[in-house]
């Protein structure tokens, strides 16, 4: 089964408040197609992951519309402690080793040491 089929069935289980199956399908894509779609991330209907999901990493806040294509190698990510993550309309064709990260941090070194670091929400 590809990541795309796994998580549908996670989305599905999340979104029914079972516990402990959607992180079995969570880690259960990992180890069988080598990335990380998260059952908690919003994916629009006819989305697909290319080669099976290989090296695809996808934020849980992250919102993916309709009728995509996520090439292998992608990341839309974020941090976990800043909410804003990417959002990527429909109809969007996201090529191999593409990377959409929300997260900066102040250049000044002493500021970046204090953990001073924020986000812009990505809109494609």
């Amino acid at each position: 089964m590809t990541a795309i089929k796994f998580y549908r069935i996670a989305h599905a289980l999340y979104l029914k408040h079972i516990p402990l199956l959607p992180k079995f399908f969570y880690r259960l894509i990992y180890f069988v197609n080598n990335c990380h779609v998260h059952y908690a991330t919003e994916i629009g209907e006819g989305t697909t992951i290319a080669y099976g999901g290989v090296a695809v990493v996808i934020h849980k806040n992250a919102t993916i519309g309709k009728n995509c294509v996520i090439e292998s190698n992608v990341t839309i990510g974020g941090r976990n402690n800043i909410p804003a993550a990417p959002v990527i309309g429909d109809n969007v064709f996201i090529a191999p080793d593409c990377g959409f990260h929300t997260a900066g941090h102040p250049i000044d070194a002493v500021r970046r040491n204090q953990g001073l670091e924020y986000a812009y929400p990505i809109t494609v």
